[in-house]
This record gives C-alpha cells, structure tokens and sequence, in this order.
C-alpha cells in the first residue's frame, strides 16, 4: 500500500494534473478494476477499444473512492466535494508511473532486454534468454505463452502484462535474484504504454533474422553471441 502522500505522488516525471479539489489526502492505494477500489484509493479511468471506465465513477464513488484519474471531461458537478479529480492526457501512462512508483522502482535495479518486431518475437527472446544462462546470468522471460523465472512459469493473458502486472512480475524476479529479464513488446503494449516507466534495452528482430531463418542451434549462437 501507498504510505506517501498524494502530492507526493504526482510530483513524478510526466504526471502533469488539473485537480479540482486539494492533493493534501493520504493514499492507501489503486486500481483499475472498479470492484476493487476502496476508501482513500485512486481509481484510474483507462479507455479502450470496446470499454470506458469514466462509466464507472459512480460505483467506485459509492466504494468510498476519493480520487478520481481522468482523461475524459467528465461533469464535475456531478462529483461530491470532498472528491480529488486529476485530468491527465493519458491515464495509461499513469498507470505505467504509478506502477513503478508503488514497486519502489524495482525495475530500475534489473537489466531488461525488449524484443519487438512482427515475427518470431518469442522464439528470439527465449534465444536470449539460453545465451545469457549459459554465461551463468539469472534470466527471466516474459512473452506470450507466460513469465519463466528459474523454475516458475505464471500463465498470462497478454504477450506483455498490463503494467501494474508487469512491475509486480519484475520484483518478484528481483526478490528471486534474477539479473536480466527479456521481454517481448508487442505493438499493442508500446501503444498503451504498458512498459513506461522501463529502461529497456531495445532489440529489434531484424538483428536477429539470420539466425532464425537458418536455425542455428544453441551451441553455435553462444560461440557467436557470447555475452560475458
């Protein structure tokens, strides 16, 4: 749970609010999903193709929500006085900051590696991830079949965790001891700004073509991609 002010909170980078009431509330803590929000929360509204959860305010203010992040204009008089409201021009990449923010920045002490590209994204990554074990580097792996980590494997719906998800798999890894983590990025991903927040290592498939397109095999990609 958040122990920091609000103010506190949106003093971060890229965070730029219209607020219609203080900021001077304590947070415990935030969701997106509008049944999960309590007392003193932050409910994030994030727009998609085929959903809008500025819909939900009443709900979440019927929860006891306090602070509403917004995108859309929304009637402000139709919000009780004692209701922070934070217009922001995109609530997902908020999200993606206060992610980071509420996992204390773990992502910053791992080395992450982003795939991108149009094929062969997971079969790349998984290639960087045997190059780097075999130079006895912790590695973990996050693509579309699931997360591997040492000897855990936690299915996933998406290729790349929305980022609250994402923050929360990376310390996991952190408190596993793993050092580098290689992630498939898919365009959806980089659209909604599900890896802000990252310092990622940018790898495009394009690098690595040849080496799928003859199929070397393992032993041969260390002798040529040694990453000691």
């Amino acid at each position: 749970m958040f122990n920091e002010n609000i103010k506190t909170i949106f003093k971060k980078p890229s965070i730029i609010p219209y607020f219609k009431k203080s900021l001077n509330k304590p947070v415990n803590d935030f969701a997106i999903n509008s049944k999960k929000v309590n007392c003193n929360d932050i409910f994030i509204c994030l727009k998609g193709a085929n959903f809008d959860a500025h819909t939900f305010i009443p709900d979440v203010l019927a929860r006891g929500c306090q602070i509403l992040i917004i995108q859309s204009t929304i009637d402000l008089t139709s919000i009780p006085s004692t209701v922070t409201v934070v217009k922001v021009t995109n609530t997902r990449l908020v999200l993606a900051k206060l992610s980071a923010f509420h996992f204390n920045y773990s992502c910053q002490k791992l080395t992450c590696i982003a795939i991108t590209g149009t094929k062969e994204k997971s079969s790349t990554a998984w290639i960087i991830k045997q190059l780097l074990e075999h130079n006895q580097q912790p590695t973990g792996l996050i693509r579309t079949d699931g997360i591997f980590y040492n000897n855990f494997k936690i299915p996933t719906q998406n290729t790349t965790p929305e980022s609250y998800d994402l923050h929360k798999y990376l310390v996991q890894m952190l408190q596993a001891n793993i050092k580098y983590v290689v992630i498939e990025v898919s365009s959806q991903a980089q659209k909604l700004k599900r890896t802000a927040g990252i310092f990622l290592i940018m790898r495009y498939l394009l690098i690595f073509q040849l080496i799928i397109s003859v199929k070397m095999n393992i032993t041969t990609l260390m002798n040529t991609y040694n990453v000691n």
